[in-house]
């Protein structure tokens, strides 16, 4: 092969390894909105149930006027929407958020729950006020039957506990006691933190919905679940995805907070979780 072949192999050959490395990044650090689904099988529903829960927002925004969140939601065709915590940041402005909450309010049954950050803001009783001023039942150690497709489903949520925030480990202990109670209707828990093993396991709660670990921010599909979360640390257990705990379903929001330039998401795409309560014998 003459000189000037050999360099021309040698400059398509970069260019393909450039493009292929530029397209696995891209793949990578994709903030594209998903939606998987999952489901729970139980012979308490009359009807099969959609929920579709909201996470870790973080007040990130997506399209005008989260014209595309609100589209993703409307898609699902959910019979209620849980919203379970850091939907706010103090870090950020609220404009995002409000454009959410003024697009599911009147729209949806909807049920909240706080996370850290909105413990963190100092401003949690001007949030929850909000909430409930555009329709949305805020769930702080208290529980609410509601009657969807024929079926009651009993919603239970806490508020988030943080030492150095609004709710201490004492109020958060006797928020989790008073929402337990063994019953006929299909029950579920809203809460922020999923590493809290100990108590979920023993809980009678036979659907668990939470978020806080932002799908451990790094994956490798298959490999890795997770790299780091917050509170669980490197390779946590609980990084997003469902799990069994002794006949508890605990299902995990990767979070819907995009990356960020100084900690992107890789290989962990942003999600708005959809559930399927499916009655045992038509599922």
């Amino acid at each position: 092969m003459s000189e000037s072949g050999s360099k021309a192999v040698k400059i398509i050959t970069a260019s393909a390894v450039i493009a292929a490395a530029g397209a696995v990044y891209t793949h990578a650090d994709d903030s594209r909105l998903s939606c998987p689904v999952y489901s729970v099988c139980s012979g308490k529903v009359k009807n099969n149930v959609r929920i579709v829960q909201i996470s870790d927002l973080h007040g990130h925004c997506y399209g005008d006027c989260q014209s595309e969140l609100l589209s993703a939601i409307e898609k699902a065709r959910p019979d209620m929407l849980a919203l379970t915590g850091d939907i706010f940041d103090e870090r950020v402005g609220d404009s995002a958020v409000h454009s959410l909450v003024e697009g599911i309010g009147d729209k949806y049954m909807c049920f909240y729950v706080s996370g850290n950050h909105e413990c963190k803001s100092g401003r949690l009783r001007e949030i929850k006020s909000y909430l409930r001023s555009h329709g949305i039942a805020v769930l702080e150690g208290t529980c609410s039957t509601v009657r969807i497709r024929e079926t009651d489903i009993k919603i239970s949520g806490i508020d988030d506990v943080r030492i150095d925030g609004c709710i201490s480990p004492g109020t958060f202990t006797s928020q989790f006691s008073s929402v337990q109670s063994d019953s006929s209707e299909f029950s579920v828990l809203l809460c922020h933190r999923p590493e809290l093993e100990g108590l979920y396991r023993n809980s009678a709660f036979d659907l668990i919905l939470a978020g806080h670990a932002h799908g451990g921010q790094w994956r490798l599909p298959g490999v890795v679940n997770g790299l780091f979360a917050p509170n669980q640390g490197f390779f946590p257990k609980y990084a997003g995805g469902e799990y069994d705990l002794d006949g508890t379903k605990l299902i995990v929001s990767r979070g819907l907070q995009k990356g960020t330039a100084y900690l992107p998401r890789i290989f962990n795409r942003p999600e708005l979780v959809v559930v399927d309560i499916l009655q045992r014998d038509k599922a």
